[in-house]
């Protein structure tokens, strides 16, 4: 039997020996200051991924019944869409790297 850190109940822990059981806490953990840089990343990352897919989506439903022309529009939003979202990716990951929430 060993105790939560967090909660303190006791559960089974299936094991030849425990060393020690602990818990790391930082003055700022992620968990107790909410970013707000990091949510609007995330709806914006969120969003792109969604006008990706539904581009994509329409883009591979339409590719048999469409002109050339009209494919090659529509593959160049894809393109586009999948560019803004790599982009919004990237930002995410940079803001929560050095940050750290």
């Amino acid at each position: 039997m060993a105790s939560c850190p967090k909660c303190g109940d006791s559960h089974v822990v299936h094991a030849d020996k425990i060393f020690s059981v602990t818990e790391d806490k930082f003055e700022h953990s992620p968990a107790a200051v909410p970013c707000e840089e990091k949510e609007l990343l995330l709806l914006a990352r969120n969003k792109a991924f969604g006008i990706y897919t539904r581009a994509a989506s329409k883009l591979a439903e339409a590719t048999a019944t469409m002109a050339q022309a009209d494919f090659e529009f529509l593959a160049n939003r894809v393109k586009d869409a999948r560019q803004s979202l790599l982009e919004m990716r990237k930002q995410f990951n940079e803001h929560t790297a050095k940050h750290g929430c």
